[in-house]
C-alpha cells in the first residue's frame, strides 16, 4: 500500500512540476499517458519495444552469469580461507 501511495504521490508532483513549467523537457503526467496511448498501437512502437525487452534481457543474462561465476569464486575463496583458519588453530592445539 506504501508503494502505491508513493508513486501516486510521485505522479502528482510530475503532474504538478509540468502544468508550472519548470522545465522545458518535463511535460505533465497526464500528457505522457496520452502520448503513450496514441504512440502504444503504432508498429514502429512495436518494434523499438521488442529491441528494447531482447537488449535488456541480454544485459540481464549476462549481469546473472558474470554475477554467478564472481559468487562461485568468492564461495570458493570464503570456503578456502576458513579452511586454512581451522587448519591453522587445529596445528596450533
Amino acid at each position: 500500500m506504501k508503494t502505491l501511495l508513493s508513486l501516486v504521490v510521485w505522479f502528482v508532483l510530475w503532474e504538478i512540476a509540468g502544468r508550472l513549467k519548470l522545465s522545458t523537457i518535463l511535460p505533465p503526467f497526464s500528457a505522457v499517458i496520452e502520448a503513450l496511448f496514441d504512440i502504444a498501437p503504432t508498429e514502429k512502437f512495436g518494434k523499438a519495444a521488442i529491441i528494447t525487452l531482447r537488449s535488456f534481457g541480454l544485459g540481464m543474462g549476462l549481469a546473472l552469469v558474470v554475477m554467478v561465476f564472481l559468487f562461485a569464486f568468492a564461495v570458493s575463496e570464503a570456503i578456502a580461507a576458513l579452511e586454512r583458519r581451522v587448519e591453522y588453530y587445529a596445528a596450533a592445539r
